[in-house]
């Protein structure tokens, strides 16, 4: 985001998109703000992808909830604690995979020989 000042201060509050749609203005009083639009849109698929994880996660541990008091017969906590671990679990092993990928990639560039 840039704020800049207009040459127009007696401007109205305006919207508009700029630089082949890629950039929010609006403008207001003297001055006028450019958002960068595709900055925003991937951090906002980024937080959509992160909150639907999350939901899921929840909806997981509420059907596990569920099917545990039906077995036991009263409220209590068990394994489908364990269900709330699979973001950071599933976190761990995407990281450790592309660790291991650069690495295998890495070794291959330089030849893979000692000699």
């Amino acid at each position: 985001m840039t704020l800049y000042k207009t040459k127009r201060p007696s401007e109205r509050l305006s919207a508009r998109r700029i630089r082949n749609g890629q950039v929010l203005r609006i403008a207001r009083g003297g001055y006028s703000l450019h958002i960068n639009i595709y900055r925003f849109k991937r951090a906002g698929l980024r937080l959509l992808k992160r909150s639907l994880i999350i939901a899921g996660t929840l909806l997981l541990f509420k059907i596990g909830q569920a099917a545990a008091y039906t077995e036991r017969g009263y409220k209590a906590y068990g394994g489908e604690m364990l269900i709330l671990l699979l973001p950071l679990i599933a976190y761990v092993i995407k990281q450790n995979i592309k660790d291991t990928a650069e690495a295998y990639r890495t070794a291959r560039d330089d030849g893979g020989s000692e000699d």
